[in-house]
């Protein structure tokens, strides 16, 4: 008994030494295990109060085709499950291709896990294919490939900078929109000229294409030239160094400055200023320079240009081009459809119009064409004269004006001048015509040539060519010389009469108002016709009427049925006697030769009268 309870005592023991080996390495096993998770959770299902911040960290995370390196003073995940990189923020969005990479600066940065919305503030900066841009905050969007900022933004890349209130790049299309009284300045690399300036409030700008759009309130200005519109495209060359165009829309309007060649003694050029309107105007810059080469306007054109005496011209037509040298000189200038040119004094007094379908001035403004509309005529207005033709030529330096094709001349009156063309008065209006024309206003010679014809009221000259020498009022004609003269004889019941005279040439001396014909000369008239070598035609002052008119070299006068011949003739209206001297003679059909020392036709009587001083002055009266 006493041994089999010992036994089950010493059991006892032993079971419970076991068990309590048991319980205690199994209590060391369980105060002594290592944490549960060794691999960190999804960050956006970690409280933030359980994530510790991380400072001076540097990583790398890649998404897909990104590779992005991140750079920050501290980072921590937020609780609105954003993360969050703060102080001295640099990213770096590394792509595939060569020079995609983007860098973004600031101070505080928070993104989502994918990178895919992204907000970057404080002096926020982006750096992408040579493209700076800065601003106070950024948002990017990944699925958009978009970059906005609506808190103000500078720029600028190598060439172009600028401003603007708001941006949107977009990294796939390449392309930049500005809102926000925009600004976009680009500079010639050796940086010596002025550079070409852009401003709107909206800009739109591919850079693939170098091309962009400006929206409202629109202008540029660069080399002293400026302009405006509703909107202007423009397109840069391919290395951003200037532009290569820019058109302007709605509402157009430019001032171009033109450097003038200098006049001869001439120190230095002048400069003009041109202003152009038009519903559309088109700009072409050289391709080496930020130089204007051409400018092309459109419906409603109106140029205005002005010299720094005071002079100022302008030009209203359909469509205008004007085209510069590299020196800044106009080279060439047209306006079609409908153009009228206009030119004022210091005192804004017109002193020449020119209109027709098209003026063009080439040469370097050493010549302009004027032509016709399909129909009509040409015109070149002054307070001087008024000149229509087909077509139209002015050489300004020389002050030539030339003109061809149904040529039409009207030359003014102006009693400040009192100025005479040739044997016309000076009290009324010149008219003439011909089919080419030219006025050397320095030798204020006007010369006409192929079937003239000049006349005042009545009176009317016609020649092959023309020539009227103003200042001194001297004429001179050639070739199938005409002249009709009207006069009224005498009596109640007189009626007007025309007297004719003709040769091969005319010349009008104004000292003796002398109008004299050469060479196959005739006269008719109602009661006589004389042929003759020379007739000479004696005015009176002002007026211009016929007063006495005499006839020299083998004179032949023809009177129905009588004919007289001599060597002078002496025709007096006033007294409507034609007196013959000169071995004159009388041819009658009738009654034979008849001699005398004078003959005298009474014209108004219908007799002559024969006298003879040899035989005592014998006196026969022949009646018809």
């Amino acid at each position: 008994m006493t041994k089999l309870t010992l036994a089950r005592v010493l059991r006892l023991v032993v079971a419970l030494a076991l068990l309590i080996v048991t319980v205690v390495i199994l209590w060391y096993f369980l105060s002594h295990r290592r944490p549960r998770s060794i691999v960190q959770p999804k960050k956006e299902e970690i409280p933030a109060k359980k994530v510790e911040q991380q400072e001076g960290i540097e990583h790398f995370d890649f998404k897909g085709d990104r590779v992005i390196r991140a750079k920050a003073e501290r980072h921590y995940a937020g609780d609105d499950g954003r993360y969050y990189l703060e102080g001295n923020v640099e990213i770096r969005d590394l792509g595939k291709k060569e020079g995609e990479e983007i860098v973004l600066f600031g101070q505080k940065l928070s993104y989502d896990k994918d990178w895919a919305n992204v907000f970057l503030e404080g002096k926020a900066k982006l750096q992408y294919q040579g493209l700076t841009v800065e601003s106070s905050a950024f948002s990017y969007l990944k699925d958009e490939e978009t970059l906005t900022t609506d808190r103000g933004v500078a720029f600028s890349s190598r060439r172009i900078s600028g401003k603007a209130q708001k941006m949107t790049y977009s990294f796939r299309a390449g392309s930049l929109r500005l809102e926000g009284e925009v600004a976009l300045e680009l500079r010639e690399e050796a940086e010596t000229g002025t550079p070409f300036v852009i401003r709107g409030d909206i800009v739109t700008f591919l850079r693939k294409r170098r091309r962009g759009q400006v929206e409202e309130n629109a202008s540029f200005s660069f080399d002293q030239n400026r302009g405006r519109a509703d909107s202007l495209r423009f397109e840069l060359t391919p290395d951003e160094q200037r532009a290569r165009s820019f058109f302007l829309k709605g509402n157009a309007q430019a001032t171009l400055v033109e450097q003038q060649e200098p006049s001869p003694g001439g120190l230095k050029p002048t400069r003009q200023e041109r202003e152009i309107s038009a519903d559309e105007i088109d700009v072409r810059v050289f391709k080496d320079r930020n130089k204007i080469n051409k400018v092309e306007a459109r419906d409603q054109c109106f140029l205005k240009s002005s010299t720094p005496e005071g002079r100022t011209t302008e030009v209203r037509s359909g469509r205008m081009r004007i085209i510069f040298d590299r020196r800044e000189v106009l080279r060439e200038f047209l306006a079609l459809s409908a153009a009228r040119l206009v030119e004022r004094g210091p005192t804004s007094e017109v002193e020449r119009s020119i209109s027709g379908e098209e003026i063009s001035i080439g040469g370097k403004g050493k010549s302009w064409k004027i032509k016709a509309p399909e129909g009509g005529e040409a015109r070149v207005d002054s307070p001087d004269s008024d000149v229509t033709a087909k077509s139209l030529t002015i050489y300004p330096r020389q002050e030539i004006l030339d003109a061809a094709g149904e040529v039409k001349v009207i030359v003014k009156v102006r009693p400040e001048k009192a100025e005479t063309v040739g044997f016309f008065s000076s009290e009324q209006p010149v008219f003439g015509a011909a089919e080419k024309m030219r006025y050397d206003k320095e030798l204020d010679r006007l010369e006409l040539r192929e079937a003239v014809r000049m006349w005042q009221g009545k009176e009317v000259l016609f020649a092959d060519q023309l020539t009227v020498l103003k200042k001194t009022g001297e004429i001179k004609a050639e070739g199938n010389v005409r002249a009709i003269f009207s006069r009224l004889p005498k009596g109640e019941k007189a009626t007007e009469e025309k007297i004719e005279i003709g040769g091969a040439r005319l010349s009008f001396s104004p000292p003796e108002n002398l109008l004299t014909f050469e060479q196959g000369c005739w006269l008719k008239s109602k009661d006589v016709g004389l042929n003759s070598d020379r007739i000479a035609v004696l005015l009176r002052e002002k007026t211009a009427e016929i007063q006495q008119i005499e006839a020299r070299g083998k004179v032949a006068i023809t009177e129905e049925l009588r004919e007289g011949k001599g060597e002078k003739a002496l025709y007096d209206l006033e007294q409507e006697t034609v007196v013959l001297t000169g071995n004159p003679m009388i041819i009658d059909k009738e009654k034979g030769v008849i001699e005398g020392e004078k003959l005298t036709f009474r014209l108004g009587e219908g007799r002559i009268q024969v006298e003879n001083k040899d035989r005592e002055r014998s006196t026969t009266v022949i009646k018809s």
